[in-house]
């Protein structure tokens, strides 16, 4: 599965705290007009269907802040902060979390050391990892969220639209 790591740098970025709030609580009440996008540099690899994990960085709780998959193909945009086009890409979330101190789930440090070959704060922009990588963290994902009793493991096969096959299928 291809699969681009986003990043979301409080330092830099121009979706802030406030704005991040908002965005929670709007799509925990499931509100209908929950739009996000994101800049891509990798764009041209890029895909509608393509799985990404934004990843919270300089704060003081670290890690998979939302989880879920391109729901456009790329497309032109200029910056309203920098007048500078670039790439963005709409997003369709299966997961958000709020990455208080006190959540300690799919954490930073531990992905970083399960997961050495991705890069994990560079860059604002994505990068797409190996589909490999990509497979190893998809699994560790859902793995996690079905233990905390987050989701349902059919919710994450079909949101990606994963084909299971079976032993005897083989």
């Amino acid at each position: 599965m291809k699969c681009y790591i986003l990043r979301w740098n409080l330092e830099k970025s121009h979706f802030t705290k406030e704005k991040y709030s908002q965005f929670l609580n709007d799509f925990h009440e499931c509100k209908d007009d929950v739009g996000l996008s994101w800049q891509i540099d990798q764009w041209e690899d890029a895909h509608k269907g393509d799985m990404f994990v934004i990843l919270q960085n300089h704060s003081d709780n670290d890690g998979v802040l939302m989880i879920g998959k391109f729901e456009s193909e790329p497309y032109e945009k200029i910056s309203p902060y920098t007048g500078k086009s670039g790439h963005v890409i709409d997003l369709e979330i299966l997961s958000a979390f709020d990455r208080t101190p006190e959540i300690k789930i799919l954490v930073a440090f531990q992905l970083e050391k399960e997961f050495p070959e991705i890069d994990w704060r560079g860059g604002i922009h994505g990068e797409l990892i190996d589909n490999f990588v990509a497979d190893r963290l998809c699994i560790r994902i859902m793995d996690e969220l079905i233990a905390r009793d987050i989701w349902n493991e059919w919710t994450f096969s079909d949101f990606f639209e994963i084909k299971t096959v079976t032993m005897n299928e083989l």
